[in-house]
């Protein structure tokens, strides 16, 4: 079983994914412009620090859990095959003019 933890993400380390990203694509003036902008929350960072993931890993990773995610809501649950008679049920007599304004009420 898969338990998910709400952990929060500090300002600084977003602040660290982005000027990594900044510097790893060569935006030197976005990178020079973002960090005096951010000055408080890049500080205290250590420029040679790469233990943090690239963005590009990080959005892969994402992507990649929200198809799960997505993929494991669209499954039938046990109680899929009742609703999608009902609805058949519902679609063969509802052109029954004693049983569509009943179902219309």
């Amino acid at each position: 079983a898969l338990f998910w933890v709400m952990a929060t993400v500090h300002p600084e380390e977003l602040a660290a994914i982005v000027l990594q990203y900044l510097d790893q694509n060569n935006f030197t003036k976005a990178h020079q412009a973002f960090r005096q902008e951010a000055k408080a929350l890049v500080e205290n960072l250590d420029a040679g620090n790469q233990l943090i993931r690239p963005l590009s890993s990080i959005l892969s990773e994402y992507v990649e859990l929200k198809q799960k995610d997505m993929a494991r809501c669209a499954r039938p649950g046990p109680f899929e095959p009742l609703t999608l008679r009902s609805q058949q049920f519902v679609g063969a007599f509802g052109d029954q003019p004693h049983i569509t304004g009943a179902l219309s009420r």
